[in-house]
């Protein structure tokens, strides 16, 4: 219902607060050498204390609206057995019903009644999870800047050109580092001299 939409549109508020912050942190870790050469510190500061502040205070609604709702489910639940058990308490009391139906009556309730507590929280991941998933859908959704033409032929590359390719670089490289066999490197023993050497 109403609380429902309002704590959908408090999680949205909330992850729209918590990209502003990541973002500002963002820049100021990616631009540390500008910040440092302006001297603007304080003011990257200000500006991440501002945004995680609103990203705090949406935080808090929310939590707070969800504890509304656990609350209201309690007192629902409270009320649903104290008025179960006023009920058997009079049938108790005019014989038509025994202890052990008071028992079950409340054993019954208390399963009944039990669920409800997983089905809010596994409630609430989900909208969580299905707001967050907002912003890939809204990603997947951003136009693609540059386009191919209606016409465009795909690109195939034939094996002739690609060999060509490959014995071109492979010719090149081995041209670089060919040394000619006409002038081959002189191959002598290894000595040992010594110059200046005084006993």
């Amino acid at each position: 219902g109403k609380n429902d939409d309002w704590r959908t549109e408090l999680r949205r508020q909330q992850s729209k607060m918590e990209e502003a912050a990541t973002d500002i942190m963002h820049d100021s870790i990616t631009n540390f050498e500008i910040i440092k050469y302006f001297t603007t510190e304080a003011y990257e500061r200000s500006r991440y204390d501002q945004a995680f502040r609103n990203q705090i205070q949406f935080a808090l609604k929310s939590e707070l609206s969800y504890s509304l709702m656990v609350v209201s489910q309690n007192v629902i639940y409270v009320s649903c057995l104290v008025v179960i058990n006023l009920l058997v308490a009079k049938h108790i009391h005019e014989g038509r019903m025994t202890i052990g139906d008071l028992v079950a009556v409340n054993t019954y309730v208390v399963q009944l009644f039990k669920p409800l507590e997983y089905l809010g929280s596994s409630y609430r991941e989900i909208m969580k999870s299905l707001i967050d998933l907002e912003k890939l859908f809204e990603l997947m959704n951003v136009p693609i800047d540059i386009q191919d033409a209606p016409n465009a032929i795909p690109f195939r590359p034939s094996s002739s050109s690609s060999s060509s390719s490959v014995s071109s670089s492979s010719s090149s490289s081995s041209s670089s580092s060919y040394i000619p066999s006409s002038s081959p490197l002189p191959l002598s023993p290894p000595t040992v001299e010594f110059r200046d050497v005084c006993f």
